[in-house]
């Protein structure tokens, strides 16, 4: 989204205008996975995450439409599969090693989307053994936990637009 504000509405919230941008694509080996500030020995292959701002609805008698949203703490998650390279990796994933997860996609224009965990914990997974001669994947879920970042400010997730 261009973040141009194009009209207000009588009910106090800013509608934007639809963004012209270029779809934002990733690209293979955009993901990486650190520990102790070190890449890890895993690498992603796939990468689904989620956003959520857990704003709600605050509803009041007598009032047309919703009073003022309300906000909750943001929550940020997904699932994430990487190649099963060694037994270390799978030894980092049961006894919750901190892990810390950076992702950039970029679009044709040049605008570069960059997303920032300090700390993420994973939760379900299973390692995918689909046969001979194949390659073996562990699927996991995560989710952020607040950590501090590189400039000390403690977070779950940063996402930088970083223009050209």
């Amino acid at each position: 989204p261009s973040g141009t504000i194009t009209r207000t509405d009588t009910c106090g919230h800013a509608v934007a205008a639809p963004s012209t941008n270029p779809i934002i694509n990733a690209t293979s080996h955009i993901a990486r996975l650190y520990q102790n500030g070190a890449p890890a020995r895993a690498h992603v292959s796939n990468l689904d995450w989620n956003l959520n701002n857990n704003l709600r609805d605050r509803l009041a008698v007598s009032l047309e439409g919703t009073l003022l949203p309300g906000t909750g703490e943001a929550a940020f998650s997904g699932r994430l599969q990487s190649y099963f390279e060694n037994k270390f990796e799978y030894d980092d994933f049961l006894a919750h090693t901190d892990t810390s997860l950076e992702f950039t996609m970029q679009d044709s224009a040049g605008r570069v989307l960059n997303v920032y965990c300090p700390a993420i914990q994973f939760g379900d997974g299973a390692a995918d053994v689909p046969g001979g001669n194949q390659d073996v994947f562990l699927n996991r879920t995560f989710k952020a936990k607040k950590a501090l970042g590189h400039d000390g400010t403690q977070f779950q997730a940063q996402v930088d637009l970083l223009e050209p």
